[in-house]
């Protein structure tokens, strides 16, 4: 069997002030509203789900799952 890693290792933590695109099914990813993680919202098993974001029209909350975190200055020059 193969072993699958996607799960199993964390990727890249969303943290407060992270720029984020707020995903939605009925629009293009073009068109996708642009905001700002305000706080983070943990889970029973202190695990981040939801977090407030900030946007032009206001904050929002919105679920981890369905934000694309932007890449930040670091890791565009590694």
């Amino acid at each position: 069997m193969q072993q699958r890693t996607k799960w199993k290792s964390s990727t890249s933590k969303l943290g407060i002030e992270y720029m984020v695109l707020l995903a939605d099914d009925n629009a293009p990813p073009l068109s996708w509203k642009l905001g700002r993680v305000l706080r983070l919202i943990t889970g029973s098993d202190e695990t981040a789900r939801v977090a407030d974001i900030t946007t032009n029209k206001g904050c929002v909350r919105r679920s981890l799952v369905r934000l694309c975190k932007l890449p930040t200055a670091e890791k565009l020059q590694d």
